[in-house]
């Protein structure tokens, strides 16, 4: 009967440590979550980044905090924002903003793969749009004239 009880103590209190964990998780990523948004707001977008990193190691971000996120990383790391804008139009394919934002870091990392490829997606993702239509006709143009200046 002894064993019994000390068998249920043990079980209840580790149960409550877990669910002491949970919550201990749930407010630590508010709290840097929150962070990150008072770091951006004061324009320490440095700060904000890595609050926001942080956050992604203790549980993962939603779509909206993702966004946020990609939006931070974009003015700071143009391969970083590549990486943040999949998982942000993973989340939200029709996020043509993210989207027409990844084109121009994979410009500014003169990954033309990656321009054709967003580009592409976002016709399918949105048809009636033009601006996936220019930024991939900007591209054309821009290879055909550096193609025919080099031939000069």
């Amino acid at each position: 009967m002894i064993t019994r009880v000390r068998v249920l103590l043990l079980v209840l209190l580790s149960i409550g440590q877990v669910s002491m964990r949970a919550a201990d998780d749930t407010d630590r990523f508010a709290a840097l979550v929150g962070l990150a948004r008072v770091k951006r707001d004061a324009g320490d977008a440095g700060a904000a980044r890595r609050y926001f990193e942080e956050a992604r190691r203790v549980r993962p971000l939603l779509p909206v905090e993702l966004a946020e996120y990609f939006w931070i990383v974009a003015g700071l790391d143009p391969a970083a924002a590549l990486d943040a804008g999949r998982d942000v139009l993973n989340a939200t394919p029709g996020n043509g903003d993210v989207r027409d934002r990844m084109i121009a870091a994979a410009i500014a990392l003169h990954d033309e793969s990656s321009v054709v490829a967003l580009a592409i997606a976002g016709r399918q993702v949105d048809p009636a749009s033009a601006r996936c239509s220019s930024r991939l006709g900007v591209l054309i143009f821009s290879r055909s004239f550096l193609t025919s200046s080099a031939k000069r």
